[in-house]
């Protein structure tokens, strides 16, 4: 399979699934696109719409402080199920959910799951089992 290039960022396709409920999101189509960012070291990080449809409001979460560069976050880690229709694989781990992400991002112990090449001169990324 290979990731989406839009403006200069690669993506992945996925379908996210709260393991205890059963919701999937998206639940109309068959994936979203996931930012690869090979310089967040944990799974998947989530934004608002997610944690509100797979209905993470009802699950007591575990409360961290993510400490960066510019300042420290109060996040919440929570249970998640990735898939990977195109390569017919899922994933379990801990999604990052706090109230300013915009976007859905899946840093490298989500990768690690996974053979990622990367070649920036032809813009391709190349995903496969490993």
């Amino acid at each position: 399979m290979e990731a989406t290039v839009l403006n200069g960022s690669y993506y992945i396709p996925l379908t996210l699934i709260n393991p205890f409920n059963r919701k999937v999101f998206p639940y109309n189509e068959e994936s979203v696109l996931a930012l690869i960012d090979t310089g967040f070291d944990g799974f998947i990080v989530i934004n608002r719409q997610v944690y509100k449809e797979l209905e993470f409001e009802n699950i007591k979460a575990q409360e961290i402080t993510i400490r960066g560069i510019c300042c420290e976050i109060e996040a919440l880690k929570l249970p998640v199920r990735i898939l990977l229709p195109d390569l017919n694989l899922s994933f379990d781990g801990e999604a990052i959910y706090y109230e300013k992400n915009k976007e859905i991002i899946v840093g490298t112990e989500f990768l690690s799951y996974l053979k990622t090449e990367i070649n920036g001169c032809k813009e391709l990324v190349s995903i496969d089992h490993c």
